[in-house]
């Protein structure tokens, strides 16, 4: 193996038409409410907390992590997140596209598209699984030592390659 081999190879992501709605849509409410807040003159700590503290936390909190990217090292595959990157697995047993993935999923905790999908679900055709996504057309789903994760890379193919060669996973 050469040095580009080892190099970790970065792939970015395309954030898909439902989730430029939803998060323009939530971010709207959770930017509107903390104004209502601070003008109807309820200044009690709790209004206070209640209308402007939880509003601005959950969206802060959801922006540091939201996917911004895929990282395939030799390591591992990692999201890469404003507040830092995350492996979210090391070793790859299966590994394939398949833009159905989520057909009825049912989120038993996460974020459901405040600027991505992500947290656990539980899927139809894999059962509980880790989401890591962005686009809801270009999904990829992994399996491995960190159990099911589906993650949706722009270079759908490039990713399945580089993931196969570097970690493994049949197609």
């Amino acid at each position: 193996m050469s040095i580009e081999d080892d190099a970790p190879v970065f792939f970015g992501v395309r954030y898909g038409r439902l989730l430029k709605i939803m998060t323009t849509v939530a971010g709207l409410i959770l930017l509107v409410v903390p104004g209502i807040g601070l003008v109807t003159g309820r200044h009690e700590p709790f209004a206070l907390a209640g209308m402007v503290g939880l509003p601005l936390a959950i969206l802060v909190t959801t922006f540091l992590f939201a996917v911004r990217g895929y990282e395939v090292a030799a390591s591992g595959v990692y999201v890469a997140r404003p507040i830092g990157p995350k492996r979210i697995a090391a070793r790859i047993t299966d590994i394939a596209a398949d833009d159905s993935a989520l057909e009825g999923a049912i989120r038993t905790f996460g974020n459901g598209g405040l600027f991505s999908f992500n947290g656990w679900f539980r899927l139809r055709k894999y059962g509980s699984c880790r989401l890591w996504v962005t686009d809801l057309d270009c999904l990829v789903v992994m399996r491995g030592d960190s159990g099911c994760v589906v993650v949706s890379p722009a270079q759908r193919e490039r990713f399945v390659t580089t993931v196969r060669k570097r970690l493994g996973g049949a197609s």
